[in-house]
């Protein structure tokens, strides 16, 4: 995950016309609405799905975490329960108990799953680390355990799980390699290869990339641009997870826009995959902050609802309480209390125009 810098001169000068052009939407919820049922209705009723990011942990503890899940989001994006450090913590020993509760639970309800994700150089187990740091034979170790992992996990999920993040954020905020572990080791090809083995180990399955910043133009969004065109070329690539971790004003609507027309000539599907809009640091009041937040939300989400190819917005989670950024950023479309904010019914709305 990768987040966006706020430009926060511009809060005041941009937020106010499309705020106050999303009159009611983004007016009346000055103030969170009380818990209880708020229109999710709206987001299940049109071409773009609505998903989140959800922590098995939060499903059983936090109170009043899965009902308002179950009750307004379509797609479930399992947040670390799919990662190599969680499935895999020693070599070729496989944990997939947490993992199974929260895919089957999911199934259970009605949602889709989303993989998330096979190759990503974070959260990595510490035998992965060490078993590369030892001998002149560790490219030929590195990709065997790449392959074994990818292949083991796509067979246990296989019915379950039909879209997988293959590879997550390979480029790093100039548009350069990350350095990580798999490009260390087995060169810039780590990508295409981890897709190869997906796509011979379940034919069936959507292979997206995912990675951050690809909104807006740059030298990063142009380095995920050739790489989507070079594996739609190969055949190993089918959709392409834009993150959209923004914070206050966020991008202007028509590079984001643009951005997703670019991507969409690809023949690529898009997901928008992670969204949320932080407001830490904005100082506007409350009223005005919520307002800007929900512009944004609307932006972003509209952006998506215009272009054909993108198929859905995900969350990344969706109350405040269980942000990755944490309580504070206030990024998420429901509060700390699971009530509606205004970037709740701006975002329901916009998906439904």
């Amino acid at each position: 995950m990768r987040q966006s810098v706020p430009r926060l001169a511009l809060l005041t000068a941009l937020a106010l016309a499309p705020a106050l052009a999303l009159g009611t939407v983004a007016c009346s919820g000055a103030r969170s609405a009380p818990p209880g049922p708020v229109p999710g209705h709206i987001a299940r009723a049109h071409r773009v799905a609505l998903g989140a990011a959800v922590r098995w942990d939060r499903v059983g503890d936090l109170p009043g975490y899965a009902s308002l899940f179950l009750a307004h989001y379509r797609w479930l994006t399992p947040e670390n329960e799919l990662k190599m450090e969680s499935l895999e913590p020693a070599n070729g020993v496989f944990d997939f108990a947490r993992a199974d509760a929260l895919v089957d639970w999911a199934g259970s309800q009605g949602k889709a799953v989303h993989g998330h994700v096979l190759v990503w150089g974070n959260q990595l187990p510490r035998w992965l680390r060490a078993l590369a740091r030892t001998g002149p034979s560790r490219v030929v170790v590195v990709r065997s355990a790449m392959e074994t992992y990818i292949r083991g996990v796509l067979a246990h999920f296989h019915g379950r799980i039909d879209e997988w993040d293959v590879v997550n954020e390979a480029f790093d905020a100039h548009g350069n390699w990350a350095h990580n572990l798999w490009w260390r080791h087995l060169g810039p090809g780590y990508v295409r290869t981890a897709f190869e083995i997906a796509r011979t180990a379940d034919p069936t399955l959507r292979l997206c990339y995912n990675d951050g910043g690809t909104e807006v133009p740059g030298r990063h969004a142009s380095a995920v641009l050739g790489l989507v065109r070079r594996l739609r070329r190969a055949h190993l690539l089918d959709c392409l997870g834009s993150e959209m971790h923004v914070a206050g004003v966020g991008p202007a609507a028509d590079l984001v826009l643009r951005q997703l027309r670019r991507f969409a000539a690809t023949g690529a599907v898009l997901l928008v995959s992670e969204l949320d809009v932080s407001l830490a640091g904005v100082r506007n009041g409350e009223r005005r902050r919520r307002a800007i937040q929900a512009a944004t939300y609307a932006k972003l989400a509209g952006a998506c609802a215009r272009v054909p190819a993108c198929l859905r917005v995900t969350t990344w989670g969706f109350t405040d309480a269980s942000s990755w950024l944490g309580s504070a950023a206030e990024a998420l479309p429901f509060d700390a209390r699971r009530r509606a904010k205004p970037a709740w019914f701006a975002l329901t709305t916009a998906l439904a125009r």
